[in-house]
This record gives C-alpha cells, sequence and structure tokens, in this order.
C-alpha cells in the first residue's frame, strides 16, 4: 500500500511540476525551471519520507547518491 501511494504521489509531482514548466517556459531559462522541478521533487520526497515515518533511514544512503542528488540540482 505505501508502494502505491508513493508512486500516485510520484506521478502527482511530475504532473505538477510539468504544469509549472509550461507557465514559466516564456520567462525563465530551462536550466532554471530544471532546478526548481528537480527540488520540487525532492522536497515532496523528504515530506513524504517525513509522513511515513522513514526520514532516519534516508541519511543511511550512500554518500555517492547525496553528491548526484546535489550535482542533479547544479546541472538540472
Amino acid at each position: 500500500m505505501v508502494g502505491e501511494l508513493l508512486a500516485i504521489l510520484a506521478v502527482l509531482t511530475f504532473v505538477g511540476s510539468n504544469v509549472l514548466y509550461r507557465k514559466t517556459e516564456r520567462y525563465a531559462s530551462p536550466t532554471f525551471i530544471n532546478f526548481f522541478r528537480t527540488a520540487l521533487g525532492t522536497i515532496t520526497f523528504f515530506l513524504v519520507a517525513v509522513v511515513l515515518g522513514f526520514l532516519p533511514y534516508l541519511f543511511l544512503l550512500p554518500w555517492e547518491l547525496w553528491v548526484i542528488l546535489f550535482v542533479s540540482f547544479l546541472f538540472g
């Protein structure tokens, strides 16, 4: 059940980021838009982790994954 809930939230987050992209594509650069899309997905991920109670487990992830996340913020 938790997996299904996360899948639904992932789809809704993706749809929301596409709506934001379409509304701002004339005013902002693609890099800037991708930065906010990545940020929206990351914030949603952490909020779901807090609500479901597995936030402490996120910090058990290898540091390489945290580096990849940071690089995705920088380069979209």
